[in-house]
């Protein structure tokens, strides 16, 4: 004979309290939890402040000055007019740079060209100056706003440039009659800032000043002038970084 199995209702109720699902206590606890989205910073990549760039820029040169004084082979000194160098002028550029902390820097090379130069003619004494083209090696370092996609930097460093020059004046004795090219090295510096439109591409401006020192030339009968060129440049252009 087959055992007989009897159930009390005490044993009934329990089993079906604890069968019932609980609808005050909001999903089971049985689901999977999820983890919270990553923090992401929004700045630019710490990688495109560091490494190789290539850039280009147009800018304008402006307060140039350039007394032109002629010495005579016999006779007094004369100043016979002034050069104000101005112009327009395309550069191309290439620099590496280092990221430390805030703190970015690094070495910048450049050529530069465009029609920068200045002329007078008073109908007596007559010149004219124009820069041909100018190479520039300098170094940049700037600091990191807080969002780290702006840098603003200082520069400093020098140049090489050619220049064309012609002076014709009469003098005491004889005329200055000078047509001449040279080049010279100088020291250029500035400010600027760059703003990072990607996170490879940039906006770069400066404001510069560059200084040609002192350079004398002669004309065919001895007479002498020192060739003095400075002026200022606003510059606005683009930047890739690799």
């Amino acid at each position: 004979m087959k055992p007989i199995y009897i159930i009390s209702p005490l044993t009934l109720a329990a089993l079906a309290i604890g069968a019932t699902p609980s609808f005050g206590d909001g999903p089971s606890n049985s689901e999977p939890s999820q983890a919270p989205a990553p923090y992401v910073q929004n700045h630019a990549s710490d990688s495109h402040w560091n490494g190789l760039y290539l850039g280009a820029t147009i800018g304008t040169a402006f307060m140039g000055d350039d007394v032109v004084g002629v010495t005579p082979s016999s006779g007094p000194s004369q100043n016979v007019g002034e050069f104000e160098q101005g112009g327009f002028s395309g550069e191309l550029l290439a620099g590496y740079r280092w990221r430390t902390g805030q703190i970015v820097f690094g070495p910048e090379v450049s050529f530069s060209a465009g029609n920068i130069g200045d002329d007078f003619d008073d109908g007596t004494n007559s010149g004219d100056t124009q820069l041909t083209y100018a190479l520039g090696l300098r170094v940049k370092a700037g600091v990191l706003l807080n969002e780290e996609d702006t840098l603003l930097f200082a520069m400093a460093g020098m140049s090489h440039a050619s220049f064309d020059y012609a002076v014709t004046a009469p003098l005491a004795s004889g005329s200055m009659a000078l047509e001449d090219s040279f080049t010279t090295t100088g020291y250029v510096f500035g400010v600027g800032a760059e703003k990072k439109l990607s996170e490879r591409l940039s906006v770069t401006g400066s404001v510069e000043y560059s200084n040609y020192g002192k350079t004398q030339l002669t004309d065919g009968a001895g007479n002498t002038t020192l060739a003095t060129p400075e002026f200022y440049s606003a510059k606005l252009g683009l930047n890739m970084s690799f």
